[in-house]
């Protein structure tokens, strides 16, 4: 069974990544449309405002441990 890895890239140049079980498209489509910005990301709070770009990569769990 596969699961995704969700890197962001941030306005300041950094990048962050979360690894989902599930696919997270419906939770990332949640948090575009919050209207403070900030965002719970399994326990970390990301301000949405300053990301400028989300990827999701299906991985699989046989390789990347």
């Amino acid at each position: 069974m596969p699961a995704y890895k969700v890197v962001l890239s941030f306005i300041d140049g950094t990048m962050d990544e979360w690894r989902f079980e599930e696919n997270p498209n419906l939770k990332i489509s949640e948090w575009t449309k919050q209207q403070t910005g900030w965002v719970n990301i399994q326990g970390t709070y990301v301000n949405i405002n300053t990301v400028k770009r989300i990827e999701t990569i299906e991985i699989d769990e046989q390789t990347d441990r």
